[in-house]
């Protein structure tokens, strides 16, 4: 059990490769991995998008997943090639796109707020070799 956790530790560590920052825009690119959908999805929460917009729902929830928590809850990105996803609130204009070996993600907004969102992903990702 113990070695699990660990393996799953160091392979959550080197999901995020590299960031990008301007005042009204981070870039963020991941190496394509399983666990991109489930962090996404609740980084995008903390964000403040509701968990049951259709937009959300339809990017991230795979249609196996039931409202009784049967089936696979998060999609499998890795047939997703050449992809991309927008989503938009209020406060963030966000575009996701994945290739066949990395993710892309482009947060934009109306004032600076680079360092709240880098704090809120933080939350659920490290950088690669910390």
């Amino acid at each position: 059990m113990t070695t699990n956790k660990k393996a799953e530790k160091v392979a959550i560590k080197k999901i995020l490769i590299s960031i990008s920052k301007s005042s009204f825009k981070s870039q963020y690119i991941f190496n394509k991995d399983k666990s991109i959908p489930e962090i996404f999805f609740n980084f995008f929460i903390d964000l403040g998008f509701d968990k049951n917009s259709m937009d959300l729902r339809c990017f991230l929830v795979s249609k196996k997943y039931k409202k009784d928590g049967c089936g696979e809850r998060f999609i499998d990105i890795h047939g997703l090639n050449n992809f991309h996803y927008n989503l938009k609130n209020n406060i963030y204009d966000i575009d996701i796109f994945m290739g066949s070996k990395k993710v892309f993600l482009i947060i934009r907004t109306k004032k600076d707020l680079q360092r709240e969102i880098s704090d809120k992903l933080f939350k659920f990702i490290r950088m690669e070799g910390e």
